[in-house]
């Protein structure tokens, strides 16, 4: 590249202006510092992998009235999940929650298609939301469809109640 006289690189002229680094593109301009955990036991599971976010946030949290939080943007958190939601499947002997309630749902539920049904809605932005399975032996949540759990959407119906009188016949 031939340049001009008047913009030619002189010692002077490289010490006031030093040349521009190009600026990484993207949201994150600095490497996040977050440290992989090699294996962790909770409980009597062991999970690999982080058990924070990205904000530092860890991957459950218990609320001073008891509800359990998981953050589902780590690892841990995100396994957790598919276990409580894999319970609930367990304990509703592969039934949706929400059958003989939502209008068009089958039934029967495999466990690839289940998802977490939230009885006490998650409004308000998730501001009740408690991702326990049960408490004191009363079944809380349950495994549902996705069609069956967006057609109830922040509605709240008591349908655990129903479930449990069936399985004690």
């Amino acid at each position: 590249m031939n340049r001009s006289p008047l913009h030619r690189k002189t010692p002077l002229r490289a010490k006031r202006y030093p040349e521009k680094k190009p600026r990484p593109r993207g949201r994150r301009r600095f490497p996040r510092k977050v440290e992989k955990v090699p294996r962790v036991c909770i409980g009597d599971r062991q999970f690999e992998g982080e058990l924070e976010d990205a904000k530092g946030r860890p991957w459950l949290r218990v609320m001073r009235d008891g509800r359990h939080v998981l953050n589902q943007r780590t690892h841990a958190g995100w396994l957790e999940y598919r276990a409580r939601v894999e319970r609930m499947w367990m304990r509703q002997e592969g039934i949706c929650c929400l059958y003989g309630i939502a209008p068009d749902c089958p039934g029967a539920l495999t466990i690839s298609e289940a998802t977490f049904e939230h009885e006490h809605c998650r409004g308000a932005g998730g501001a009740w939301r408690d991702d326990r399975t049960e408490i004191n032996g009363r079944w809380l949540n349950g495994a549902a469809h996705y069609g069956c759990n967006s057609w109830k959407g922040s509605r709240h119906i008591t349908y655990n109640e129903q479930i449990q009188e069936r399985s004690k016949r």
